[in-house]
């Protein structure tokens, strides 16, 4: 009866293992994380601020992360709401935590579950951390052997925008080192791909500051963001204001579902909503079993002038200077890379299979453009696989 009682008291909040074993109940409930993502000024700190003031009686632990020595943001929450002896704050600077840091968020989170006293674990990731290896890093061991997913489980990957940059930065060819924002010598990320990195990986996205551009521009934004992933909830919000219940507790995450909510990996299963190609903004998937010319696919991408108009492309293709190679296409903005994938199998099918997310895409044209940059039975007779062409330099052997 003393148990039973006292599990109902308890109701909703964090049981302790050692009140569990006491009853004999199986096994403790895992401490719920947020993962917090965001480009510089999007409102992550602000939204940080809000979740302390409004915990309704959470017991919430937060980890916040500055590249720099020195924490501006974990200064400025410990400013803006001086925290309740419930509440803890753990700083984490000189570095990223979705890189250098990881091995030390190891410790950190472990050592916040072991506490056993918190009924939350929030973690504001720094302005050009990628979320992906931050979520990763719960499945790693730490020093002791231990996995963080035994005592705690990753409930929701949020990612706030800021509405009043997004247009900008998704055109910029800045790299993360031009806007001295690199932690690494010479770091060559561009800020396009790391905004859409951060949007494709995401279960809850907080569209921000739209206050600051027009209705109808904020919305033009949204459906952007619902093309690279359209199975995020996403929310329109001033000043990071939303309901907890959005970003806290909502059991949204799962990894392999996350993993495969990019527009365009939606897009190459057929499972994209086209009732959302609005405002312009349209995707497709060019497909072909002909081999490209290397030359005429870079003329295309140097010509064409629906290819400034591209805000994300993904994909397979296959060059036939290079027949034996499965290549990835990959571009986010004006940055566009390619890559070696593998060896095309004896038992495969070769294709090209690329995705394309854009605004204002002519797809009639694009498709007549790339497939005019196919090889023909006899151009593909007479090829030299010795030839040097432009996407050569961008190989990497695996």
């Amino acid at each position: 009866m003393f148990c039973r009682g006292l599990l109902r008291k308890r109701g909703n909040r964090k049981i302790s293992p050692r009140l569990h074993r006491f009853c004999g109940v199986d096994a403790a409930p895992k401490l719920p994380v947020s993962i917090l993502s965001g480009f510089l000024g999007s409102g992550k700190t602000t939204l940080l601020t809000r979740v302390l003031n409004n915990t309704k009686g959470l017991k919430v632990a937060v980890i916040v992360n500055e590249l720099s020595s020195l924490n501006i943001d974990a200064a400025m929450v410990k400013l803006s709401d001086p925290l309740s002896p419930s509440s803890e704050l753990v700083e984490m600077s000189n570095g990223c935590i979705c890189c250098n840091l990881r091995p030390d968020l190891l410790e950190k989170v472990t050592g916040l579950a072991k506490k056993d006293k918190f009924d939350y674990l929030f973690i504001e990731s720094s302005g050009i951390a990628e979320p992906l290896p931050i979520a990763s890093t719960f499945s790693f061991l730490n020093k002791l052997g231990e996995n963080a997913r035994d005592t705690m489980r990753l409930d929701t990957m949020v990612t706030m925008v800021d509405a009043s940059h997004f247009i900008d930065n998704i055109k910029t060819a800045d790299t993360v080192t031009d806007r001295k924002l690199a932690t690494i010598p010479d770091d060559q990320r561009t800020i396009v791909d790391l905004l859409i990195d951060q949007i494709e990986f995401a279960n809850v996205i907080l569209l921000n500051k739209t206050d600051l551009v027009s209705p109808n521009q904020a919305k033009f934004i949204e459906t952007i963001i619902k093309k690279l992933n359209p199975l995020a909830k996403v929310h329109q919000t001033v000043h990071s204001n939303i309901e907890l219940d959005s970003v806290m507790n909502t059991n949204l995450f799962d990894f392999d579902e996350v993993a495969s909510s990019p527009g365009w990996l939606q897009e190459i299963s057929g499972t994209i909503d086209r009732e959302h190609d609005l405002y312009g903004i349209s995707s497709f998937t060019y497909k072909s079993n002909r081999p490209f010319d290397p030359h005429r696919l870079h003329a295309f991408l140097q010509n064409n002038e629906n290819v400034s108009k591209i805000v994300r492309s993904k994909g397979f293709f296959w060059l036939g200077t290079d027949p034996d190679d499965m290549l990835v296409w990959s571009s986010a903005g004006r940055h566009y890379n390619y890559k070696l994938s593998g060896r095309w199998k004896n038992d495969q099918a070769k294709s090209q299979q690329i995705v394309f997310i854009g605004i204002g895409l002519n797809e009639k044209d694009m498709v007549e453009g790339l497939d005019e940059a196919c090889m023909s039975d006899e151009e593909l007779e007479k090829v030299d696989v010795k030839n040097e062409h432009p996407f050569r330099r961008f190989f990497v052997e695996m």
